[in-house]
């Protein structure tokens, strides 16, 4: 229904200004043409169109223009002039203006998709942060005596990030065998331990005991005493390590008739 009153208020428009245009063909009382006839005929009775047409674009920077134009002439109707202002296009993600490090904040903000400038009042500040690894950096090695410490350093820079410093506790190494201190014989027990494997100190705690030996009798008897025509004798055998009497090996000698002695 618009698009026919559209069409009738066309045609009759233009029957005015063909009635006009015949009119102001006819010589006036003086015998010269109406002014408003000579050249391009009689000022068009514009008839607006339904839509603005731009006649400026905006830009980012700058404002641009538009305006209703005659559906007749196509020319801009006076006084239906209106602005566009200007208006960036935002970008769907931030873009980082200044990287963070370390020790120094950034900052990062969106930008215009058409002329890439910062939109004005989006720029939000990106935190200055080291990146901790997953393992500890050992910074000073602890000894036998005296502990050490560890933290975690940055990826990035490399240095020891504060607050994650931690204590490495002093303490021996212990080896996988023990140290004879004291050696056992057949008559004393001995001692053994372990002993730190840095320093070569004794642990305290390891020390256990060393069982005696066994004595090493040696190949002949030793004659304690002659056996008689009646009485019997006695011999033994003596350790080769100490030298002293092995009790088990103590035997009687049965006596001897052949013996000087009765």
């Amino acid at each position: 229904m618009k698009a026919l009153r559209l069409i009738a208020l066309t045609l009759l428009l233009l029957c005015v200004a063909l009635l006009a245009a015949s009119c102001g063909d006819e010589p006036s009382g003086d015998g010269s043409a109406d002014a408003t006839a000579t050249g391009s005929g009689a000022a068009c009775a514009h008839a607006a169109e339904a839509d603005y047409t731009v006649d400026v674009p905006a830009t980012c920077t700058s404002v641009g223009s538009k305006s209703y134009h005659c559906v007749l002439c196509g020319e801009s109707i006076p006084g239906t002039e209106v602005e566009i202002p200007v208006s960036h296009v935002r970008s769907t993600s931030y873009t980082v203006d200044v990287a963070a490090t370390c020790t120094a904040s950034g900052s990062q903000s969106y930008h215009c998709v058409l002329c890439g400038e910062i939109i004005p009042g989006t720029s939000v500040a990106i935190p200055a942060g080291h990146v901790q690894p997953a393992e500890y950096t050992v910074d000073k090695a602890a000894t036998c005596t005296v502990a050490g410490s560890k933290s975690y350093h940055c990826t990035i820079c490399g240095k020891s990030i504060p607050g994650t410093s931690v204590t490495v506790p002093a303490g021996h190494v212990q080896p996988t065998d023990y140290t004879v201190d004291k050696a056992a014989n057949c008559t004393y027990t001995g001692t053994k331990s372990y002993h730190c494997a840095l320093c070569g100190v004794k642990l305290p705690g390891t020390e256990v005991t060393i069982p005696t030996t066994n004595h090493n009798p040696s190949a002949e008897y030793v004659i304690a005493f002659a056996p008689t025509q009646t009485t019997p004798g006695q011999k033994y055998k003596v350790c080769t390590t100490c030298g002293c009497v092995i009790e088990e090996t103590i035997v009687d000698i049965p006596p001897d008739p052949n013996s000087p002695i009765n």
